[in-house]
């Protein structure tokens, strides 16, 4: 089994500034078009809870929308310094180890998941920080698009190679039925669900317009590589 045991978060947090990637990659901004429309019709006086928060996107945007009981936790001290010094409530600690004072409205991973080697029991540990009646947001790539499938139908390759190639820290492969089974066996109901964007470029063609068609092909969002999925606990 692939594990991820081994890896520094450290080192993975200097070399990546998760958002300059959520502003310039094409699937991230997709998914951001989504969650903003999402979180924007939300209560703003209920509470969220990051997991995995890295250098504080989605806890600015979230705040940059008027909510104001935000928490993010991260393992990486260099990525829970950058939210501090933005005066974002933030502590280095895995989602395993960190035990709420209250229960959250809302706990969300975004690009999380797919990095966990145990996703199904990490998602009964995390159920765990959310009320009854709250619910949880999943983002993960799923590797679903008509690119990406194309690209395993012709070259042979494998959903987890796909993975891999995009992070090599990426250590699960899913399907979007898998989510939705991970989150309904642990005790919730899904509320909405949608794809977002391609990674896959058409490789060989170097016209912007038709890569950037073939990214944003989600024949409306019942296909593509990002899921994104909410569920209430139950």
């Amino acid at each position: 089994m692939v594990s991820n045991s081994s890896v520094d978060w450290e080192d993975y947090a200097t070399e990546r500034i998760l958002t300059r990637n959520r502003l310039v990659k094409a699937h991230h901004r997709a998914v951001t078009r989504v969650l903003v429309d999402w979180f924007a019709a939300e209560d703003t006086s209920q509470s969220f809870l990051e997991i995995g928060c890295g250098d504080g996107f989605w806890l600015d945007l979230l705040r940059n929308l008027g909510v104001q009981r935000i928490k993010g936790i991260d393992v990486s001290l260099h990525y829970v310094k950058i939210c501090q010094a933005k005066g974002h409530d933030v502590e280095c600690c895995s989602f395993a180890d960190y035990t709420p004072s209250v229960l959250y409205d809302w706990v969300y991973l975004i690009d999380v998941l797919e990095h966990l080697d145990d996703p199904r029991a990490a998602l009964d540990n995390i159920l765990q920080k959310v009320r009854p009646g709250g619910k949880i947001l999943v983002v993960t790539p799923v590797y679903e698009s008509i690119v990406g499938r194309a690209q395993r139908a012709i070259t042979g390759v494998s959903k987890l190679s796909q993975a891999q190639k995009q992070d090599p820290t990426h250590i699960q492969a899913f399907s979007s039925n898998e989510v939705r089974t991970f989150l309904e066996s642990a005790g919730c109901r899904t509320v909405k669900c949608t794809y977002a964007a391609s990674f896959t470029r058409l490789y060989g063609l170097k016209l912007r317009l038709l890569n950037t068609i073939a990214q944003n092909l989600t024949f409306g969002g019942r296909t593509g590589d990002q899921f994104l999925i909410v569920a209430r606990k139950i």
